[in-house]
């Protein structure tokens, strides 16, 4: 077989999926899109921190100029992915239950044909790297590993969170729909999911009272911030309810419009659009890395508990704010070119792609790293740049882009197109 440019770049697949539907909002793919590109950059910076040791990782960090060290938090680009995903799926249960056609059957069928034939690849693929895989396969096969600390797939915790949120989904639909006043309803539960976030919080004083710095230089057993707050769905739920705020915020032409008419003013407008990013750029500042950051020069247990409880919901609140004042229609010049930039057609393969990306994207980061410093000897390098970890991710960035394309095409899309047809026969 002869190898050409056209079998080793599959042109013509990435345009295939720069074409959109009439149905499709650009934008959201915008969103989606950036939300894989933060996961592949957060993993790419990390990947130092298992390399070298606590100091090194210290003084690689202190190279990011202080009002780029936000670019630590992209790891709530999964916040951003629950969001998308109960916005997605809240509005079409929602439709489904107003025209009395929720089918849950339905639902958990095409839920479990999206996730899983994926998920059982990857399941294979790094539990073959994993002595303890047939210990810890049951548990990661029914979602459950990240509530027993099993997980094989490095981002395997996540998807059990969502597929925990999935159980529950239609029957909160179907309760905010009873309730005759669903945007309150889910404004409630979203108070409650914040107080579950607390109470776990506050049931481990750990995990306030130690300075974060200290897990990162492994004075303190992380673990035991990860697996309260961070791998939990009690600790993440928030993200998800917000998302099917969204999604009910958007489906009301009277809150639609309301918005629309309290940011008539373009003072107001500018106000809640920098108001806002101020949010977003200060809550992805948190968790702080960096053992010289001034949070630590007089650290505050009770500061610092709000920050620990709040961070993540803030977060999404206000990049619910931009996405609703968007949406909505307000005019403002900054949110117009906010617009225009995620509504590119760009972002829409990356998007497509980004559940194969979000599964295999470790491994290619190893390889871009070892393309980008051309060796294995980590004791003959000196301090590695930021031009070299963003060498190192755009490199991943593409070889795993395309070694999505076939997985998404062969695999992904067959499982999906399965999962309709099934449902429709039940």
């Amino acid at each position: 077989m002869t190898i050409t440019p056209s079998r080793l770049l599959p042109i013509q697949s990435l345009q295939s999926l720069t074409q959109l539907s009439e149905r499709e909002d650009p934008f959201l793919h915008g969103v989606r899109g950036l939300s894989i590109v933060m996961v592949i950059w957060i993993h790419t910076l990390y990947a130092i921190n298992f390399a070298f040791d606590a100091p090194y990782f210290q003084s690689y960090l202190e190279q990011f100029w202080q009002p780029f060290r936000f670019l630590f938090g992209a790891d709530k680009a999964v916040d951003i992915f629950f969001m998308l995903s109960a916005f997605l799926l809240g509005r079409s249960l929602h439709s489904r239950m107003r025209k009395k056609q929720l089918g849950i059957k339905r639902f958990y069928i095409e839920r479990f044909f999206r996730i899983y034939p994926l998920f059982l690849v990857g399941l294979f693929l790094f539990g073959s790297f994993d002595g303890r895989f047939l210990e810890k396969l049951p548990s990661n096969l029914i979602f459950i590993d990240n509530i027993v600390h099993t997980t094989i797939i490095p981002v395997g915790w996540s998807l059990s969170v969502e597929m925990q949120c999935y159980l529950a989904l239609p029957w909160v639909i179907l309760l905010a729909h009873r309730s005759g006043h669903p945007i309150y309803f889910l404004t409630l539960l979203l108070v409650a999911t914040i107080g579950w976030r607390f109470f776990i919080i506050l049931d481990t004083p750990e995990i306030y009272q130690t300075p974060f710095i200290d897990f990162v230089m492994g004075k303190s057993n992380v673990l035991t911030y990860m697996n309260s707050v961070y791998h939990s769905t009690p600790g993440r739920v928030s993200s998800f309810v917000i998302g099917l705020l969204w999604a009910y915020m958007y489906n009301s032409k009277r809150v639609m419009k309301n918005i629309r008419i309290a940011n008539t003013s373009a003072v107001l407008s500018s106000f809640s659009l920098f108001l806002s990013i101020l949010i977003i750029w200060l809550t992805m500042q948190f968790p702080h890395y960096i053992a010289t950051e001034s949070y630590y020069d007089t650290f505050n247990t009770t500061a610092n508990l709000f920050w620990v409880g709040l961070h993540r919901i803030l977060f999404c609140i206000a990049l619910l704010n931009i996405i609703l004042m968007i949406q909505s229609g307000v005019q403002n010049p900054l949110l117009s070119a906010v617009h225009q930039f995620f509504s590119l057609r760009f972002w829409r393969p990356l998007s497509q792609l980004s559940f194969p990306i979000y599964l295999f994207h470790f491994p290619f980061i190893v390889l871009g790293w070892l393309i980008t410093l051309r060796t294995t000897e980590l004791e003959l390098l000196g301090q590695i740049s930021i031009l070299q970890t963003i060498t190192a991710g755009v490199i991943t960035t593409i070889l795993v882009a395309w070694f999505s394309l076939p997985v998404h095409f062969l695999l992904e899309r067959k499982g999906i197109a399965l999962g309709k047809r099934l449902a429709q026969t039940n």
